[in-house]
């Protein structure tokens, strides 16, 4: 009989979130895309990395060795080397980026990260059979599946694997409020209107037209703290509101926008 595997070897959290997060992992791929596909540490720095440092770039790229998508090798100088996964979804990521696609290369990063350990035992384990879920909750998730750590382990564990699921748009996060959303892009790109946002149901020519009010900017203003910052979307499909406390927060913010770039698009090619 196979053991069951723990949780702290299904999901790797990094040791230092300042080093390595999602834009970080991010950048470290649109780097590799401009290598080949062995390369060092130094043809990483002249890419262009935003980084030389040498512990930076090591947690990054083992944290690409847990997600699949490259492993190490030694040369026969003995020196370092990294290697590309002989994968087509990860030759897809890769040809996305260097192609400029940014916004494909997430959706082929998003197929991927859907058959790896990280997402299938967030779900299976985690979300289960719910859709939403809060960070306190994933906290506990982790703090029972992986003792011994102290609270900040566990809180910023729970928003990076969060933050990682949000890049590739599989959860967002609102305030304290997880959505999991495990869609086809087909069904998340289609058009819906959110039941909050809906003032009337009127009947036309026998099916049921939604009329959508949208308040105006004055009516929603509200003071702010100034220590505070928050990014809010209202409109089709969408009413989230997202607290920007770290640059890495910012990642939700640019996934939606470019989300809602891609939706004005497909309407004026209509």
């Amino acid at each position: 009989m196979q053991k069951q595997r723990s949780l702290s070897e299904k999901i790797k959290l990094p040791s230092n979130w300042m080093l390595v997060n999602p834009d970080s992992i991010w950048k470290f791929l649109v780097a590799i895309s401009k290598t080949g596909n062995v390369f060092n540490k130094d043809q990483l720095i002249k890419t262009g990395l935003y980084t030389s440092n040498d512990d930076n770039i090591s947690r990054n790229l083992s944290y690409l060795k847990y997600l699949g998508i490259i492993e190490e090798e030694r040369g026969k100088d003995k020196d370092q080397r990294f290697k590309v996964l002989d994968k087509g979804s990860i030759k897809n990521i890769l040809y996305e980026l260097k192609a400029g696609r940014e916004q494909d290369a997430k959706r082929k990063l998003k197929e991927h990260l859907q058959g790896h350990p990280l997402f299938q035992t967030l779900k299976d384990e985690f979300f289960k059979s719910d859709n939403t879920k809060t960070l306190h909750e994933l906290e506990h998730f982790l703090k029972d599946g992986i003792p011994g750590k102290g609270p900040q382990y566990y809180q910023k564990g729970g928003e990076f694997l969060i933050k990682i699921l949000s890049l590739v748009s599989l959860a967002h996060l609102n305030g304290n409020e997880i959505k999991f959303d495990n869609q086809d892009d087909e069904a998340q790109d289609a058009f819906e209107i959110d039941n909050s946002s809906m003032a009337a149901i009127i009947t036309q020519d026998e099916k049921k037209a939604i009329v959508p009010i949208q308040k105006t900017f004055f009516e929603e203003a509200q003071i702010i703290p100034s220590e505070k910052y928050l990014v809010r979307f209202t409109g089709p499909g969408m009413n989230a509101e997202y607290e920007i406390q770290e640059e890495d927060d910012l990642v939700i913010v640019e996934a939606t926008l470019a989300k809602i770039k891609k939706k004005l698009k497909s309407s004026e090619s209509n």
